[in-house]
């Protein structure tokens, strides 16, 4: 089925300086006529940023070891997210396997060897070998590189996403084909105005940062490498706090907790159109 798009051109989403750490795209199907009710898809990919340049005084890598994707309503709650269309986490398990041993002897073996305790006789019965069943059971489920798990907010969803391969966030989440929840638009019937649109963000956590592989322009190789820890992490924090700059939405920014906002977009924010299936 395809995809619905508006017409008009819209503007690119907001990576907000963190583009390839992390790039994200929404669009949403037609709110259904007789109900008012559209799908909502996300696309979003991890990657390795490479912040600076040659031309800027320092350069270097940032990724990031966990984030949260929000589905945030419009402001005057026009819009409702269906709860029973959410594409909740799936329930992981893990390969297992158990092993039963039992020992068994032949009934009569058994009855034989009894009698003959009790008359003082001797005996041992060929049949009275033990033999041994093992039963094994083993359940596999196939887990990708990162795992996901949604809560309720206040205006919406948080998918919060974490590694299962490695320690930081490669790749994408989920298939951005399946919709992530269906939305009802409380106006419907409308007129020629247009329904709000959700809009949809990826925050972190400071901590979330991993900057590594630093380099000074004015500095010779080698230089950050050759620091005591402590001077190490001075410089990582101040580069952090630079980082964060390109957020919006920024306290205080000494503390690992302090949230930032790395993109956003709205279903009529699109850098670029899809294809129909």
């Amino acid at each position: 089925m395809a995809k619905a798009r508006p017409s008009n051109e819209p503007p690119p989403n907001n990576p907000r300086g963190f583009a390839e750490t992390v790039s994200i795209e929404a669009w949403r199907t037609p709110f259904d006529q007789t109900t008012g009710v559209a799908d909502l898809h996300v696309d979003v990919v991890f990657g390795e940023g490479r912040i600076g340049s040659h031309k800027t005084p320092v350069h270097f890598r940032m990724r990031l070891t966990r984030a949260e994707v929000r589905l945030v309503r419009d402001g005057l709650s026009v819009l409702r997210f269906k709860p029973e269309t959410l594409a909740r986490a799936p329930m992981l398990s893990s390969e297992k396997s158990s092993t039963v041993k039992t020992k068994t002897r032949g009934r009569l073996a058994g009855a034989l060897e009894a009698t003959a305790q009790r008359v003082g006789v001797s005996f041992k019965a060929s049949g009275s070998a033990e033999r041994t069943h093992e039963d094994k059971m083993t359940s596999t489920v196939v887990v990708g590189a990162m795992e996901f798990q949604h809560r309720v907010i206040e205006d919406g969803y948080a998918f919060s996403i974490t590694p299962t391969v490695g320690a930081v966030l490669k790749g994408q989440p989920w298939d951005p084909d399946l919709p992530r929840v269906s939305i009802r638009d409380s106006g419907h019937p409308r007129g020629r105005d247009e329904p709000p649109e959700p809009r949809v963000e990826v925050r972190c956590r400071r901590e979330d940062l991993v900057i590594e592989d630093i380099h000074f322009t004015d500095r010779e190789e080698g230089f950050f490498s050759r620091l005591d820890k402590a001077k190490q992490l001075a410089v990582e924090a101040y580069l952090r706090d630079q980082v964060l700059r390109l957020g919006v939405d920024v306290g205080d920014m000494s503390h690992p907790f302090t949230e930032i906002l790395l993109a956003d977009a709205s279903p009529g924010n699109r850098p670029r159109d899809r294809k129909s299936d």
